[in-house]
């Protein structure tokens, strides 16, 4: 992690980001926190990660703030950042997770994937059928380049992170990958094949009670506020819905 730091009040957080690198074929970073006592001071903080950024040739830059830091959002605005993305962090108990015959009925299985076959076959249902998204939702970026970054983010989500497959008469549908944090799950990306879509909701069911018998108390994730799909699911499993955010990027 990168960082610019006045003080122990005025500061801004950046990294490079290899993944968007390949994809967008520029230099590329995001910027994971911004902190300042000040408006003079954010405007400066800012300011010099431009400078920065001219000085490394990085075309892209992209940050995630929360919705409702309306002085943030109007110290980005003011260098050229645009609002791409609006998104909702849902988040539920485990432990009230309900029994649902119906959907204990399907007989699917939760497993860890195979990293070789299983990981081309999840690479596919990414490429093929995720359309949400920062990059999806960006105007100024084309449809095969989303699909690509998604598809990319599978190889690093093996590399760091843990996978869920979910099968059902042997046959890998859908996957859920995510991070532990203390005795909390954190879900980074997952669904399902499009036409395996009728197992969505018994395979968030599984996934959902495979973390609860383990022993997890919590589960969160980040979602975008035009899935609406997606939104119908968690709403349908009681998620609450606890902080909105919007994703501000600019390209030099």
């Amino acid at each position: 992690m990168k960082s610019i730091q006045f003080n122990e009040e005025n500061y801004i957080h950046y990294d490079h980001t290899a993944w968007n690198d390949k994809v967008l074929k520029v230099k590329t970073n995001e910027i994971y926190q911004l902190n300042f006592d000040t408006i003079t001071n954010g405007k400066l903080l800012v300011e010099e990660f431009e400078k920065t950024c001219i000085e490394e040739n990085i075309n892209y830059s992209i940050v995630r703030i929360n919705a409702t830091e309306r002085k943030i959002k109007d110290i980005f605005s003011l260098f050229g950042y645009e609002n791409i993305e609006t998104s909702f962090r849902v988040i539920n108990n485990l432990k009230k997770i309900k029994n649902n015959e119906n959907f204990n009925r399907f007989k699917i299985k939760i497993e860890k994937p195979n990293k070789l076959s299983n990981k081309v076959e999840i690479k596919n249902i990414v490429y093929k059928d995720f359309n949400f998204g920062r990059f999806f939702e960006d105007p100024q970026i084309k449809e095969e380049q989303a699909r690509l970054r998604n598809s990319n983010w599978v190889d690093s989500l093996y590399e760091n992170s843990n996978i869920l497959g979910g099968f059902y008469k042997s046959q890998l549908f859908g996957f859920m990958a995510y991070k532990i944090n203390k005795n909390s799950i954190i879900l980074e990306l997952g669904g399902v094949e499009s036409k395996f879509s009728y197992l969505a909701y018994p395979f968030w069911y599984s996934c959902l009670h495979t973390f609860k018998n383990i022993g997890f108390d919590s589960i969160n994730t980040i979602i975008s506020a035009n899935n609406i799909g997606i939104i119908n699911l968690y709403s349908y499993f009681d998620f609450k819905f606890n902080d909105s955010y919007l994703s501000l990027r600019k390209f030099r």
